[in-house]
């Protein structure tokens, strides 16, 4: 604290002595004053900006284009036989492939010959230490439409974390990656992009569990969302994209 002060006594002296520094600092003061209230005059333009204008069709496909990295090419596609041949007396390579459930057998049990899906997302989970899961069911057209129509409203300044339980089923899927877009009234407010990994067929679902995160706080934060999310892999493959919202109110049952 002592320094604080001195530095601030020498600043009063410094400018006592040369009257002309604060001449220097009055455009300084100009430029930041205008910054401030363009940043302003956005947030508020934001929060009038009426209900009617927020859709999810405002959410483009090329937003959610995953990120590519420059020279990389993804490997070529064998089947899960043709991997499970694959040098079988490396011992590393054979772990590689347990981990991906390949050990050997034909993929048959976990390849339902009704669905011809690769990847099958069975639910998004909305997990929050101050409240029971929300499961939203996306196993199925009619399933997804409805996660479509409702709202999931979230208590501001809560802890929650998001939970993806999909199954893979026919084949092995490489660079398997989830991505959204988050939009307020048109305005975009988040992006992520998560790589979930490789994976081999199972009849048991996989779980990916995101960080923990905060809910945001106070009056422009407090509204509707509008999220866009999508699976993809490294062959640049859509295996699910689908919209949905939530709304940040004062508590849990959507109040503001």
């Amino acid at each position: 604290m002592n320094s604080t002060i001195f530095e601030r006594t020498h600043l009063n002296r410094s400018k006592e002595k040369n009257p002309s520094d604060l001449g220097r600092l009055i455009p300084f003061l100009s430029l930041f004053r205008t910054h401030t209230q363009r940043i302003k005059n956005k947030i508020i333009t934001m929060a009038e900006q009426p209900a009617s204008a927020a859709s999810g069709a405002a959410i483009s496909t090329d937003e959610l284009a995953p990120t590519m990295t420059a020279g990389y090419k993804a490997p070529a596609k064998k089947t899960v036989e043709e991997l499970a041949q694959l040098d079988q007396e490396d011992e590393s390579l054979r772990k590689w492939k347990e981990s991906l459930g390949i050990k050997g057998g034909p993929a048959g049990a976990a390849a339902p010959a009704d669905d011809p899906r690769k990847v099958v997302v069975t639910a998004l989970v909305f997990e929050s230490p101050d409240r029971p899961d929300v499961v939203m069911d996306l196993s199925s057209p009619e399933h997804i439409s409805e996660v479509s129509k409702s709202v999931l409203s979230i208590k501001e300044g809560a802890s929650f974390r998001l939970k993806l339980r999909f199954r893979i089923q026919h084949d092995v899927v490489s660079g398997l990656k989830y991505l959204h877009v988050i939009k307020r009234k048109g305005i975009k407010f988040d992006r992520a992009e998560e790589m979930l990994g490789s994976y081999g067929p199972a009849t048991e679902d996989y779980e990916k569990k995101f960080p923990v995160e905060e809910a945001p706080t106070g009056m422009i934060a407090r509204g509707l969302y509008d999220v866009r999310s999508k699976f993809v892999d490294d062959d640049g493959q859509t295996h699910l994209e689908w919209d949905w919202q939530f709304k940040i109110s004062k508590d849990w049952k959507g109040d503001e």
